[in-house]
Order: C-alpha cells, then sequence, then structure tokens
C-alpha cells in the first residue's frame, strides 16, 4: 500500500474507527518515516516471505 492510497478516500479514517486523533498521529508518523509497511506474501507450498514496502509501495527489501 503507498502512503498516497492510505490517506485517499478516508481509508485510514474508517480504518481507525473512525478516530480523528488517531489518524492525525499515525499521519504525523507517516510523514516522518516512523511507520513501517510489510507486505506479507505465502507462496503455493505456504512458505511466507516479508518485504519492507517504500511511499509508493514498491518492494525495497526484506523485512526484518
Amino acid at each position: 500500500m503507498s502512503d498516497k492510497w492510505i490517506k485517499d478516500n478516508k481509508r485510514l479514517f474508517k480504518a481507525v474507527n473512525r478516530d480523528k486523533k488517531l489518524e492525525k498521529k499515525i499521519l504525523k508518523d507517516l510523514k516522518a518515516h516512523k511507520v513501517e509497511k510489510v507486505l506479507f506474501n505465502i507462496n503455493a507450498d505456504g512458505k511466507i516471505q516479508t518485504f519492507r514496502l517504500d511511499e509508493d509501495a514498491n518492494r525495497v527489501g526484506p523485512w526484518p
């Protein structure tokens, strides 16, 4: 998920149960790069791979 996707259509506001204070805190932390976005990928044999994502949702390396 990109930062833009998170901010669009009040997606985050709805995800935090319309808690405006929490939404503002998360957006502030997102802007300050204090939030880590991780993609969990489960392949056909059930192995889980995790990847760190940048602000555009590009894989930038393994996580952790």
